[in-house]
């Protein structure tokens, strides 16, 4: 994950917080669709102040009941994340309630202060902490509690402020209370769906007060490949800005000082596009350049959160996070007279902003560049010009130097999917000789690039045969791919393969259409359990995949019957096989086409799917029959 703002880890269980102006995604929890949840809120009580600056006071009270073995590892102990530079963290009180009703102090040496776990991804340098809470005597029917005291005294978005909390469908949730107050030179307006409550009396002072509450007792579980639950979730948003579109500006002017085209961006940019007249071959040139020579590095000190370095320390260092490669990329493209803009997206599975100006769901910043009306995003690394990863597709973003919305393009069958073309030759025991070839597009490109950049030929080929083996064939062979950092030429995948004997021979006999070290995109469908429905929308896929496979028989071996085929077509899906028999040469071609309205598909029965998966199936199970 490519990140863009600083994150502040859990509270809860499967709530989306920001906490002091910094965002936290955090984990649901896996529920039955009934009352009785691995694990429930029972009181939850969140205590916030706001001060003219934008910096705030909040205490939260949290209690869970466990009620199930499972959840033990996950619910005893809590974790408050928080950035050192910006915010205090004080554990008030906390303590275990056994089953029985004993109060159980947690231990002073059991609240410990560790540093942000940089396991998850990219190198990162970060000043996030995380305030553990250890609960002693933890067992099912127990219960922890733990108040703490949040002071964020150095707001993120200076004399701003902007926080909420997304409620997971999986998490249950007895009583929850929001008491809000914020100073009244400060304009704060709110955005509440499905959470009941409102204005309160005002404060002796003149303090704006609200008070919101929230029950949730029959959880939905999650289903992999659904959005992130925040596009439509019951959720709670304070902020003083009063669309994303002022978050864009915000950030737009933050980075003005440092986009600057200086002696050194200059020299670099016409060091890079020498000899390079068309403006778009430059932009071109200058996006692969940080691809490849600016390293990601994910940078979180003090504000470094929002605002990226300067591009001639970017240059210096030859590393960044995405708002660095980013603004050097701009400041080249200035150098050359090529306008852009920054573009805050998110990078993961949430595909919707809310109405008022909020970090989350941003986490990523790409580049725009209007001309061409191309999005790109030079920390991908090996992505080709103008390639996306799939997760950046079909989303919404903040145009920042333009000061509108904007969106990525979406995967359709003419941008994304592969080719693939396979060799076989039968000899005489069964065995099989072959080679194959597989072209790639769009983010199937990228994919394929990313899943061997790293890849080394060795002398015991166990890569290859541990391919073989996942399609149930022995053997040996080579892959041979091209060079994922040549970003000028398209990337394919070439190898050379023997399979022991598949098939019997002489025959007569049967077999399916063999696989080698070629494409098993198809094939792997049958095996792949589609879900009935969906409960909330989903991410759904379109592209064009093509493979062809073409089987020499020896001359002895006569082909008696070709499978029928496959024609099945309907709004947005196709899928057509064809068999056909030349001088003892099975040729089999099969594609499948798939063009989604847009990446997200809606709620609902999976009909369309589960009809396309029996066709296919049916398909990937038919035999050559021989003699």
């Amino acid at each position: 994950m490519k990140v863009f703002f600083q994150f502040t880890a859990s509270l809860i269980v499967a709530t989306t917080l920001f906490l002091g102006g910094l965002v936290a995604v955090l984990p649901g929890v896996q529920a039955k669709s009934e009352p009785n949840s691995p694990v429930s809120i029972e009181r939850y009580i969140i205590k916030t102040h706001v001060y003219a600056d934008g910096s705030d006071v909040e205490t939260r009270e949290i209690t869970k009941l466990i009620r199930s073995q499972i959840a033990i590892d996950t619910a005893a102990q809590a974790d408050i994340s928080f950035n050192s530079t910006l915010q205090k963290v004080e554990v008030l009180e906390a303590y275990t309630t056994s089953s029985s009703g004993q109060k159980i102090p947690v231990a002073s040496n059991a609240i410990r202060e560790v540093d942000d776990d940089i396991s998850g991804g990219a190198q990162q340098f970060s000043d996030q902490k995380h305030r553990i809470i250890i609960f002693p005597n933890v067992t099912p029917g127990a219960r922890v509690t733990y108040k703490v005291k949040i002071t964020s005294h150095t707001p993120l978005f200076a004399k701003n402020y902007q926080k909420g909390v997304y409620f997971s469908p999986s998490l249950e949730i007895q009583q929850f209370e929001w008491h809000f107050s914020h100073d009244p030179r400060l304009m704060i307006k709110v955005d509440a769906k499905k959470i009941p409550g409102g204005r309160q009396a005002d404060g002796p002072n003149g303090e704006k007060q609200y008070k919101f509450h929230y029950q949730h007792l029959r959880t939905i579980p999650k289903i992999n490949g659904e959005v992130d639950y925040a596009d439509h979730s019951p959720h709670l948003i304070f902020s003083s800005f009063k669309s994303p579109l002022e978050i864009g500006k915000y950030y737009e002017n933050s980075i003005q000082s440092k986009l600057v085209v200086t002696k050194k961006v200059t020299e670099l940019a016409q060091k890079i596009t020498k000899g390079i007249d068309d403006p778009q071959s430059q932009a071109i040139a200058l996006y692969q350049w940080v691809s490849l020579n600016i390293r990601y590095v994910a940078i979180f000190l003090g504000d470094g959160g929002i605002v990226p370095n300067d591009a001639d320390t970017i240059i210096d260092r030859r590393y960044g996070d995405c708002k660095d490669h980013d603004l050097l990329l701009r400041a080249l493209l200035l150098a050359k007279g090529i306008p852009s803009s920054s573009a805050l997206i998110n990078s993961e599975s949430s595909y919707r902003v809310g109405k008022l100006g909020t970090i989350y769901p941003f986490n990523h910043v790409i580049t725009y560049l209007p001309k061409w009306e191309q999005f790109v995003d030079s920390t991908l690394e090996i992505a080709p010009y103008g390639v996306l990863d799939f997760a950046e597709m079909d989303k919404p973003v903040v145009l920042t130097a333009i000061g509108k919305m904007g969106r990525t393009p979406k995967p359709s069958d003419q941008n994304n999917g592969f080719v693939s073309k396979a060799y076989f030759q039968v000899d005489e025991r069964g065995g099989i000789y072959g080679k194959s070839l597989i072209n790639y597009m769009g983010s199937e490109e990228f994919e394929a690039r990313s899943n061997f950049y790293t890849f080394r030929r060795s002398d015991d080929n166990l890569e290859e045969k541990k391919y073989l083996s996942s399609y149930r064939q022995t053997g040996n062979g080579s892959f041979s791919p091209s060079n994922s950092r040549d970003l000028n030429t398209p990337f394919s995948l070439e190898s050379k393969f023997y399979l022991d004997p598949i098939v019997n021979m002489p025959g007569p006999g049967a077999m399916t259409v063999p696989i080698g070290l070629s494409s098993g995109y198809l094939a792997d469908i049958p095996f792949n359990q589609i879900t009935d429905a969906y409960h909330f929308p989903y991410r759904c896929f379109s592209g064009t995949f093509l493979e062809i496979s073409e089987i020499h028989f020896p001359k002895k071996v006569k082909v008696i019957k070709l499978p029928t085929g496959a024609d099945y077509a309907e709004y947005g899906a196709l899928y057509v096989s064809t068999y056909t028999l030349e001088d003892n040469v099975v040729t089999v071609s099969r594609i499948l086409k798939l063009n989604q309205k847009s990446a997200v598909c809606p709620a609902g029965p999976n009909k369309r799917a589960k009809r396309i998966h029996q066709v296919v199936r049916r398909d990937m199970l038919a035999q050559i029959m021989y003699e």
